[in-house]
């Protein structure tokens, strides 16, 4: 389970260090709050802030779900993906928002593998009682 902690730590780490870019955006391009657009540089920041909260809210449960029907060190190992994924939505979406699409796709996998391994562990687990 100590595999499964750190998966989740590392993710909500980045989250913050996400939301760390915002504020020091907010800061240098001068938009105070509560405006949520501003320069290109914040509008992405601010965006791939975001987007990481909507996808945790999925994420997190599927993760720790997942665990209850596979060994927890491939669960946390498949959801160590999701923090690549996103490392690779943020670092693309400031490059050129258009080239966000992998990290976007790839944290979509991710979820969806953990989502078809929640349903598989559920049916493995009814046809084994």
């Amino acid at each position: 389970m100590h595999f499964l902690t750190l998966t989740t730590l590392l993710t909500l780490v980045q989250y913050l260090f996400f939301g760390a870019l915002v504020a020091k955006a907010r800061q240098s391009e001068q938009v105070t709050a509560p405006a949520v657009q501003g320069s290109l540089v914040f509008n992405t920041l601010h965006r791939v802030h975001q987007n990481t909260l909507e996808r945790l809210l999925v994420f997190l449960p599927l993760l720790w779900m997942a665990a209850q029907f596979w060994p927890a060190p491939l669960v946390a190992a498949w959801g160590a993906l999701f923090l690549v994924a996103r490392t690779l939505y943020w670092k693309g979406y400031v490059k050129s928002p258009a080239d966000r699409k992998m990290g976007n796709i790839l944290t979509m996998l991710v979820m969806a593998g953990l989502l078809v391994a929640n349903l598989a562990g559920m049916v493995r687990s009814q046809l084994s009682a």
